[in-house]
């Protein structure tokens, strides 16, 4: 006979930070970022690959990374730049209705919104590189960007790009119970 049986509801921990895979595929290339981002929108690149140019290379690492595109937890995003490859990429992987999906899909100079969010997220302090092969082009990039986008859209090159969509989208606030 079981006495004292208590059921315990699952507790969501609401400070677990997300995990966001951001892509910028271009005509030289593929930059995927992987980091993470915590309750303060602070972001920590943990990992950067990158590709040949083309839709099945970053579709594979994609399909590696990540166990079930399909299906992904509360705690993954991510998040692909329409420009250049991206719509493509986003076409061939079939994602179009799949939670935790982002396109980012703003065009021209609609795309200052990027740059602004990067410049933010540098200002205060909310980047941090985890050592890595790559953590060297990344500050280098990070110190040669367009600050300003014209009417072609250019940031510039994808590791920036990838960076900017983190930075960009900022983790949604719990509802607060009063």
């Amino acid at each position: 006979m079981i006495r004292n049986l208590t059921l315990v509801r699952p507790v969501i921990d609401e400070k677990r930070p997300l995990r966001i895979y951001s892509v910028a595929a271009v005509e030289s290339g593929t930059a995927i970022i992987t980091s993470l981002q915590d309750v303060e929108d602070c972001v920590e690149v943990i990992a950067i690959e990158r590709l040949p140019a083309g839709l099945d290379p970053a579709a594979r690492w994609l399909r590696e990374a990540i166990p079930d595109l399909y299906a992904l937890d509360r705690w993954t995003r991510v998040i692909i730049d329409a420009a250049g490859l991206g719509q493509s990429l986003w076409d061939h992987l079939q994602v179009q209705h799949r939670r935790s999906w982002i396109l980012f899909a703003k065009r021209g100079r609609d795309r200052q919104d990027l740059v602004n969010a990067l410049l933010v997220a540098e200002q205060e302090r909310r980047i941090r590189i985890r050592p890595s092969p790559h953590g060297d082009a990344m500050r280098r990039a990070l110190l040669a960007y367009r600050r300003t986008v014209g009417e072609d859209g250019v940031l510039g090159g994808e590791l920036v790009v990838a960076l900017a969509l983190v930075v960009a989208r900022r983790r949604p606030v719990p509802p607060r119970i009063y």
